[in-house]
């Protein structure tokens, strides 16, 4: 299974060619195969926080928007656990 990350979200959405091949290989597999692609949650208020700043320029309304989204990956929560944990990396891990 992929885990999608926002960055491709906004590259499926937008710019298919910062895709590598083989990352657009393997996110047709799992589509083929009827897994679905996986996205945090979070991914949902990362995209609407950049729509909301000017760094990514929607067509449509940003509900609209989110929604499509949803209706195209997988949303799956993110626990207290996973957040708890990530208060504890250390200060030198990347902020996303």
């Amino acid at each position: 299974m992929i885990f999608v990350d926002t960055h491709v979200v906004i590259w499926l959405a937008f710019d298919q060619k910062q895709l590598s091949k083989r990352a657009r290989a393997a996110i047709d597999d799992a589509r083929r195969k009827g897994d679905g692609l996986p996205i945090s949650d979070i991914t949902l208020l990362e995209l609407a926080t950049l729509a909301s700043k000017g760094r990514i320029h929607l067509a449509i309304s940003l509900e609209s928007f989110l929604q499509e989204v949803e209706a195209r990956f997988v949303v799956l929560p993110i626990s207290g656990r996973a957040c708890a944990r990530a208060m504890g990396l250390p200060t030198a891990y990347p902020k996303d």
